[in-house]
This record gives C-alpha cells, structure tokens and sequence, in this order.
C-alpha cells in the first residue's frame, strides 16, 4: 500500500488546532488559535505486511539514505525505542 501523509505550513498558533482539544479537560487553558495552510509537500510511505518486525526505512529528498531500523513487534521493545526520540 501506498500512502501520502500532507504537510502543512503554520503561520502561527502551532499546535493549538489540535491540542485545544486539552481544554474540555481543563478548561482554564486560554482558548488557541492557529492559521495553517495545506502543502503538495508530505511524507510518503510504501506499506507492506510484517508481523514479525516494523522495519524503517528512511530516504530524504536530497537522495541521502539510513540504514533500515528493525525492531521486534513486542509492545515493550517498541515503547522503548519511542521514548528514546530521535529521527
């Protein structure tokens, strides 16, 4: 499967269309606003089916490339990687 995830521009007010949503939590929080527009620019992906591992593999617009990211499709594994940050 082929998918496009489009980019957007934020002018001002990053964040604050969706994270205004923490407001029906508390609504103390000053209300946000945004002004955002659309992009052609995005992020693509090519899908295929693993049930063994999730298997990255990154190529920026420049031609640079990195070396495939393989990690076990075991919750805790996964939840580590995720809190570590990074690209």
């Amino acid at each position: 499967m082929k998918i496009f995830v489009p980019g957007r521009l934020c002018l001002f007010g990053e964040h604050s269309d969706w994270a205004g949503e923490y407001r029906s939590v508390n609504p103390l929080l000053e209300k946000g606003y945004t002004l955002i527009v659309g992009t052609n620019q995005g992020i693509y992906a090519n899908v295929l089916p693993n049930s063994n591992e999730l298997i990255i593999r990154t190529s920026l617009n420049d031609g640079r490339s990195y070396e495939p990211l393989r990690l076990s499709m075991e919750s805790n594994t996964l939840k580590c990687i995720v809190a570590k940050g990074g690209f």
